[in-house]
C-alpha cells in the first residue's frame, strides 16, 4: 500500500515524514521529511534550535549510503530475510524455497496439491498469488509461487505469510 503522499492531487501541499530507525537500527535516530521548500527551511531552523550539534558523521554516512544505493539494497535484504524467516516458521515441512542472493522475489515450492488450488484459497482469504505455471512457457509446470517482497513493509510481509499458511490446501 502506497503512502497517502503518493495519492495526493497534483499541486496539493503536503508533508511526508519518516524514520530510518526500523530499517537500520532503533539506535539510529534519523528521519526525513518531504515538504515544500519554504516549510522545509522553517523545519530545519526549528530542528537546529532544538539540537545544534546533531550527528554529522552519521548523517554523512547515511547520505553516502543513499547516494550509492546501499540503503535501498539493505532494505530489500532486510525484507527478504524477514520473509524467509516467516516462511520457515509458518510453512516448514509444507513448502521449500532457496534464499536468493539478490533480486526482488523468491520462489516458494509446494509439493502437495496444485499451486493453482493454493492460489485460489489464498485469493479467497485476500492474498493475490500467481502460480509458477503462469511464468513457465514450456516444460514441466512448477508447483511454486514467485513471492515479491521489495515493495512490501514488515507488516504486509507478515500478513501475507499468515494468509499463505492459513490457506494451504488439504
Amino acid at each position: 500500500m502506497l503512502p497517502l503522499a503518493a495519492r495526493a492531487p497534483e499541486g496539493l501541499p503536503l508533508i511526508y515524514v519518516g524514520s530510518l530507525a526500523k530499517l537500520l537500527s532503533p539506535g539510529i535516530r534519523l528521519g526525513y521529511a518531504l515538504a515544500p521548500e519554504p516549510l522545509l527551511r522553517r523545519m530545519a531552523e526549528a530542528r537546529a534550535a532544538i539540537d545544534r550539534q546533531g550527528d554529522a558523521p552519521l548523517k554523512a554516512a547515511l547520505a553516502e549510503m543513499i547516494r550509492d544505493g546501499d540503503l535501498g539494497r539493505h532494505a530489500r535484504k532486510a525484507r527478504r530475510d524477514l520473509l524467509a524467516a516467516l516462511l520457515g516458521e509458518h510453512l516448514a515441512g509444507r513448502a521449500t524455497f532457496d534464499l536468493p542472493a539478490g533480486g526482488l522475489a523468491l520462489w516458494l515450492r509446494y509439493e502437495g496439491a496444485s499451486a493453482e488450488a493454493w492460489a485460489k484459497a489464498a485469493g479467497q482469504a485476500g492474498l493475490a498469488l500467481l502460480p509458477g505455471t503462469r511464468f513457465a512457457l514450456e516444460g514441466p509446470q512448477p508447483q511454486a509461487f514467485r513471492l515479491g517482497y521489495a515493495a512490501l513493509d514488515e507488516g504486509q510481509i507478515a500478513r501475507a505469510v499468515e494468509i499463505l499458511a492459513r490457506s494451504v490446501p488439504g
